[in-house]
């Protein structure tokens, strides 16, 4: 060995002092469990219970927010599909309005205006197509037993003449040619040639047309179906509900998210004792106007109503099997004590 060199010695390990510390916590934690068997088995028995609740809680809740999108989404569907049927309908009544319109301009109030909504078929949908002088009298009717009348303080009218917007104007419910019932009319101006206000163009649309249509929707019992104006006036609705036709609902809470955007759904209570709703709604893309639909929580969530108590009916079950299994340990455990023969048999085993 060179002179320059030099011998290091390392220092030992640890890993002596580890085992013999973790063999005395070992040995600690089997004199507490020697000692306490019962507070051991307890202690598990707690453990593995709110092992059972946790989950189970977790899976209602995961459940629960998969019954509300779905809800969601099938009440989407629903909107966009009858939003896109209101669309047609007035659409159609507006092409009708707009015919109207020119021939009447053309032709200088001077039209048979019969055979015109006879080509229309006016009756099945619309129940009333006519046009009003710049005076406010109602100088066409397609009905038989049409007579001229005066409409001049008509919300219609005093928009018309107030200005020229070039839009189909939806008004409200207003009553219609037989007792007791209600039409929507849908107005455009008429102009002379020189621009100034010649009219208006009107066609009257029953509201129980839409109604019959939104009965045909599969919504459950109890539930509704609106035909808003983003006025708040309901201009249709499928019954049961608890707003009418003509009714203003501008200040409830469904007027309320209209406002603030043009798809939405959200929960509603109702007032009293009544089940909570969950309502959708979807304004549509070219008129004043939106869709929604409402529906009892108590009948949608049915489903998920069952599937939860069958958790926990699971859940109680589990508990009460570990609580079982917890009791007969700890009462073998007493009796295994109690009995000398069976402590010095295990004492004999060790």
């Amino acid at each position: 060995m060179s002179a320059h060199s030099r011998i290091f010695t390392l220092p030992q390990s640890g890993g002596a002092t580890i085992r013999v510390q973790a063999t005395s916590v070992g040995r600690s934690l089997a004199d507490f469990v020697a000692r306490r068997p019962a507070s051991v088995i307890g202690a598990c028995a707690l453990i593995l219970i709110i092992l059972v609740w946790s989950s189970t809680l977790a899976q209602l809740e995961i459940d629960r927010q998969e019954t509300l999108e779905t809800l969601r989404r099938s009440d989407a569907t629903l909107t966009r599909a009858v939003a896109e049927h209101t669309v047609r309908t007035l659409k159609g009544a507006d092409q009708a309005l707009l015919l109207l319109k020119r021939h009447y301009e053309k032709s200088d109030g001077r039209l048979a205006i019969g055979d015109y909504a006879r080509s229309l078929v006016v009756g099945r949908v619309f129940s009333q197509l006519g046009a009003v002088d710049e005076h406010g009298s109602l100088l066409l009717g397609s009905t038989p037993d049409f007579t001229p009348g005066d409409l001049f303080r008509s919300e219609n009218f005093s928009l018309h003449a107030a200005r020229d917007t070039g839009e189909l104007h939806v008004g409200t419910p207003v009553p219609g040619p037989a007792a007791g019932t209600l039409s929507v009319h849908l107005t455009r101006r008429i102009n002379k040639p020189d621009g100034s206000f010649g009219g208006v163009a009107m066609i009257a649309i029953d509201p129980g047309y839409f109604s019959r249509v939104y009965s045909e929707l599969d919504l459950g019992h109890d539930s509704a179906a609106y035909l808003i104006g983003t006025d708040g006036i309901v201009r249709a609705r499928r019954a049961p509900g608890v707003a009418k036709v003509g009714e203003n609902i501008s200040g409830s809470l469904l007027a309320e998210h209209m406002r603030l955007g043009d798809v939405g759904s959200f929960r509603q209570f109702s007032p009293g004792a009544g089940p909570a709703r969950h309502m959708s709604y979807r304004k549509l893309a070219e008129y004043p106007l939106a869709v929604a639909v409402s529906r009892r929580e108590d009948e949608v969530f049915k489903p998920f109503n069952g599937r939860q108590q069958w958790y926990i009916t699971a859940g109680v079950v589990a508990s009460l099997l570990i609580l079982a299994y917890t009791i007969l340990a700890v009462r073998l455990n007493r009796a295994r004590k109690s009995n000398p023969r069976t402590a010095a048999a295990g004492v004999a085993a060790s």
